[in-house]
């Protein structure tokens, strides 16, 4: 018995997340931003390209957009509430969050976790094939384990 011929999902509706985020995210999500990076305000850097996490999580959030556009029905529905709200809680947290030194007008550079290289040979790592060195986007769903 064979299977309908299965309809190919449309094409996206952005090529990229940086054109998402301009053409759409900006333009639909609103806060009330303050400055002073007091917990339980937002902030926003007009700039947060320059943000690698901010980049990564708007990235991700891009795609699963994009899925629920494509699966139509209710999906839109949960990808607001299982990952725009979560993600938005963590970008905008002016505390906390990855633009927590930056406000709407002014740009302060990133303050990245500290780390240490990692001694050779401690993780034993599987990399996805034809990833580039360095994707981090690449990474994800990575096998890795430890010697220890």
């Amino acid at each position: 018995m064979s299977s309908p011929a299965e309809t190919p999902p449309p094409p996206p509706e952005f090529g990229h997340f940086s054109d998402w985020v301009e053409r759409w995210l900006t333009q639909v999500v609103s806060r009330r931003l303050l400055t002073g990076n007091r917990e339980g305000t937002y902030s926003w850097c007009a700039q947060w390209w320059r943000h690698t996490e901010v980049c990564f999580r708007l990235a991700a959030l891009h795609q699963g957009w994009e899925e629920a556009r494509a699966k139509g029905g209710s999906a839109m529905s949960g990808w607001c509430v299982y990952h725009l709200d979560p993600q938005l809680r963590v970008l905008l947290d002016a505390a906390n969050g990855p633009m927590w030194r930056c406000t709407a007008e002014h740009h302060v550079g990133e303050q990245t976790l500290p780390s240490e290289p990692v001694p050779p040979a401690w993780f034993t790592i599987d990399d996805p094939p034809n990833a580039p060195a360095g994707d981090a986007m690449a990474v994800v769903g990575t096998d890795i384990s430890t010697k220890e």
